[in-house]
C-alpha cells in the first residue's frame, strides 16, 4: 500500500509585533481555541481576499476604504485587548483574571490563586498592584511549586 503524502507545510514568515499585538493574538487564540499561527494565517488570508484589498486589480485607490472596512469598530465599542492590555505583565494578569478568568492559562490560574490567597497581595477583594509587582518572582515560584506538586 503506497504511503500518502504528508500534508505540505507552509512557508515560514517572521513578523515583529508589539507586545500588545502579541497579547491580542494570544487572547484571540484562547477565545477561538486555535493556535496563534492559525489566527495569523486566517487574518492574512482574510486581508488578502477582502474587498478593497490592493490585490483586487479592479479596485482603484479608495480614500474611503478605511471607513468601509468590514472589521472596523465603532469608537464606543469595547475592544478586549484595550481593556486588558498593560505594559506591566503582573498588572496584565490581574486585569485578565478580573475581567476574563475563563481565558487564563493553567499557569496563570495558579498565579492568580497565589495572589488571591496572600493578604499581602490581595486585601478585601482588591489586588494590591504595587505589592504584586514587587513580589512577581515569588508569585511565579509559588505557581511553579504548585504545578510541580500537582
Amino acid at each position: 500500500m503506497p504511503k500518502s503524502a504528508a500534508p505540505e507545510k507552509g512557508e515560514l514568515v517572521s513578523v515583529r509585533v508589539s507586545p500588545k499585538t502579541k497579547f491580542s493574538l494570544e487572547l484571540l487564540s484562547r477565545i477561538q481555541r486555535r493556535t496563534v499561527s492559525a489566527i495569523v494565517h486566517m487574518a492574512i488570508e482574510r486581508e488578502l481576499r477582502r474587498d478593497g484589498s490592493r490585490l483586487n486589480l479592479d479596485e482603484g485607490d479608495n480614500a474611503e476604504m478605511a471607513d468601509n472596512w468590514p472589521g472596523r469598530r465603532e469608537e464606543n465599542e469595547s475592544y478586549l485587548p484595550d481593556l486588558l492590555w498593560d505594559p506591566i505583565v503582573s498588572d496584565r494578569l490581574v486585569k485578565l483574571a478580573q475581567n476574563r478568568p475563563d481565558l487564563l492559562t493553567h499557569q496563570e490560574q495558579l498565579m492568580w490563586k497565589a495572589i488571591q490567597e496572600n493578604p499581602r497581595w490581595y486585601r478585601a477583594g482588591t489586588p494590591d498592584l504595587l505589592a504584586i509587582r514587587s513580589a512577581w518572582a515569588e508569585i511565579n515560584r509559588q505557581a511553579e511549586e504548585w504545578e510541580r506538586l500537582g
